[in-house]
């Protein structure tokens, strides 16, 4: 028997339902009528959302603010654990437009943090600004913002951790999870790409239906020679794909 639960696809498209759930707490009015897709399923487009390509880097920080530290050597361990916060940002974003809307902002989001090198405990997790985080456990971000997050100067911030390890760890990557990420493994249009995160637009300018992939920079805590910080794409731009235009 098929049981009833949420799509999250589709949760950060039906961005007016989001905000009732959020401020109400009835999250049972969006996910009531919705099926969710078993991943094992044969793969059906969302509806009404498109993939544009790749458009940004998540980039990760040791430090708050917009003057991003990717490389951190820690402090000896207090009490035997060493506690550092991470940034998340999105940047790199191209002002761009599609059907004559610009991009200036984002309507939700969805990345997966991944920590290698070491055994890690995610404490804490937050978000900048109102949100629907149907993430199953922290690190897992399937958000939908409300009324979202605005791009500055190519870059917006996604989320904050706060992460403990035994003693004093070395060599170790923050980076995403691969790809592809769970809304877009259930849309064909993007699931070729496998970007490791997604985006929507914003509604207040018609692109809440378009979707757009980011590749990453990983992050390293106490590396004990060069860090790689090779950015890893995620598939192509929106200038191949031809969606969307120079504003």
């Amino acid at each position: 028997m098929r049981v009833p639960v949420v799509d999250k696809g589709v949760i950060m498209v039906r961005q007016r339902i989001c905000r009732v759930a959020v401020w109400l707490g009835l999250f049972a009015v969006l996910a009531g009528p919705v099926i969710a897709q078993d991943p094992g399923a044969e793969r059906k487009l969302q509806p009404g959302l498109e993939y544009c390509g790749q458009n940004g880097l998540v980039r990760f920080s040791f430090v708050e603010g917009d003057s991003l530290v990717s490389v951190l050597q820690s402090a000896e361990p207090t009490g035997g654990v060493t506690t550092v916060d991470v940034w998340a940002w999105l940047t790199e974003v191209d002002r761009i437009s599609r059907n004559g809307y610009a991009l200036l902002g984002i309507g939700g989001f969805e990345i997966t943090l991944e920590i290698v090198g070491a055994e890690a405990v995610i404490v804490g997790q937050d978000f900048p600004d109102k949100h629907l985080n149907v993430g199953r456990q922290l690190g897992e971000c399937i958000v939908g913002l409300d009324p979202g997050y605005k791009i500055r100067k190519g870059m917006t911030q996604l989320a904050h951790w706060t992460v403990m390890f035994q003693g004093r760890p070395q060599d170790v990557a923050i980076r995403l999870a691969p790809g592809p990420t769970w809304t877009c493994g259930s849309n064909l249009g993007c699931h070729d790409h496998a970007p490791p995160a997604v985006y929507l637009g914003t509604e207040a300018t018609n692109l809440e239906r378009s979707l757009f992939g980011a590749g990453f920079v990983p992050a390293w805590l106490n590396p004990s020679v060069e860090p790689d910080l090779t950015p890893i794409g995620a598939g192509a731009g929106w200038r191949d794909l031809g969606l969307c235009d120079d504003p």
